[in-house]
């Protein structure tokens, strides 16, 4: 699992390169909204409080 920044390093990251958070889109796997996590719901919230933008990929990706 890869670790994810927190908001406070996102937020300083953005500044650094010089890109507001509007000028940013996260894609998401429709299957993460379904899951019902309090994590994930407090980090779409954080990226929505920074102005990035949020994509739902809702295509569905089945293994053989």
């Amino acid at each position: 699992m890869t670790s994810q920044p927190s908001q406070p390093v996102m937020d300083e990251y953005l500044r650094e390169i010089g890109l507001p958070g509007t000028g940013m889109l996260v894609e998401i796997a429709e299957g993460l909204l379904l899951a019902d996590k309090p994590a994930i719901a407090e980090k779409l919230g954080q990226f929505h409080a920074m102005g990035i933008q949020i994509a739902i990929d809702g295509e569905v990706a089945y293994g053989s």
